[in-house]
């Protein structure tokens, strides 16, 4: 994997360790806001903290209701845009003892360099969902998002 990959793999793996963690403050470091959701259903501007926070307490209780033991998230590609900015695609598995929960599912995020520290700034992905906080992902399918997508 080149450097942005490896880049990407690590913002992953750093976030989806917060998240299993339940470390708000080890999230909320990786993510830039205000952070934007592009969903099949249009954008989502999470402007704030404490906005941030309802969609991440929406996805733990998620992670718990579903006795959820895994979040696996693999970079699939990623290239610089910029010495400060990385555009990658990942798939996403959410696991129970071996058993997805739901579909797998890509998303396209857009990671960058602030203080030292590589955060995502925008998530695009394939799911249906239209509002935050997004309770569970609605994966459409596990085609890769369009980067561009308005």
């Amino acid at each position: 994997m080149d450097d942005a990959g490896a880049i990407l793999q690590a913002t992953l793996d750093d976030l989806g360790a917060a998240v299993m963690a339940d470390d708000w403050a080890g999230f909320l470091r990786r993510v830039i806001l205000p952070f934007e959701l592009q969903t099949e259903a249009g954008k989502i501007a999470v402007q704030d903290a404490p906005e941030l926070r309802a969609g991440y307490d929406e996805f733990q209780l998620m992670l718990r209701t579903h006795r959820v033991t895994h979040y696996l998230r693999h970079a699939r590609r990623a290239e610089f845009d910029g010495p400060d900015r990385i555009v990658g695609s990942y798939s996403s598995d959410i696991l129970s003892h071996g058993k997805r929960i739901l579909p797998a599912y890509t998303s396209l995020m857009v990671i960058d360099l602030r203080g030292g520290q590589w955060c995502a700034s925008r998530i695009v992905n394939r799911w249906s969902n239209d509002r935050w906080p997004v309770l569970t992902p609605k994966p459409i399918d596990d085609a890769e998002p369009e980067r561009s997508r308005k």
